[in-house]
C-alpha cells in the first residue's frame, strides 16, 4: 500500500487543507518497498479537501509504503522507529524500516512544529485505511 497525505495551498485563493490518498499494490511481496514515484499502485480511496488535487503548492507531506493489509498499529510502530533515528537530520526525511518506506518533508515555517504537523497529516492518512 501507498498512503500519502499532503498539506496543500491553492495559489490563487491561499486556501489550505490536507489531501490524502490510499493506493494498494495487490497482495504481492517484496524484498524492498517499491518507490511510490515509480509504482504508486492502484488508487483505492482519497480525501480531497483542496480541489483540484493538482496545481497546488505542497507545504508538507508524509508518504508511507507497506504491504497491503498492514494494520495501522504496525505502520505507526515502524514509523516511530524510523523517526527515532532520522529526526536528528535536516528535513526532508526518507528511509526504510524493515519492509516499510517512509518519507516526509515540510516548509521551514512548518518544521518548527514538525510533530504537530506530522500528527495532522497522519490522522488524515490513517483514516483512509480499511477497518
Amino acid at each position: 500500500m501507498y498512503l500519502t497525505a499532503q498539506k496543500v495551498v491553492r495559489p490563487r485563493t491561499q486556501e489550505t487543507g490536507i489531501n490524502a490518498f490510499y493506493h494498494e499494490h495487490g497482495r504481492r511481496s517484496w524484498e524492498a518497498p517499491p518507490s511510490p514515484d515509480r509504482d504508486p499502485g492502484k488508487l483505492v480511496a482519497d480525501r480531497v479537501r483542496i480541489d483540484p488535487p493538482v496545481g497546488n503548492r505542497v507545504r508538507s507531506y508524509v508518504d508511507l509504503v507497506a504491504p497491503d493489509g498492514t494494520p495501522a498499529k504496525e505502520i505507526l510502530a515502524a514509523f516511530q522507529k524510523f523517526l527515532a533515528h532520522t529526526k536528528q537530520k535536516p528535513l526532508p526525511w526518507s528511509g526504510t524500516e524493515g519492509s516499510y518506506l517512509f518519507r516526509l518533508g515540510m516548509d521551514a515555517a512548518l518544521a518548527k512544529t514538525w510533530r504537530a504537523e506530522l500528527a495532522a497529516l497522519l490522522v488524515d492518512a490513517i483514516k483512509l485505511l480499511p477497518s
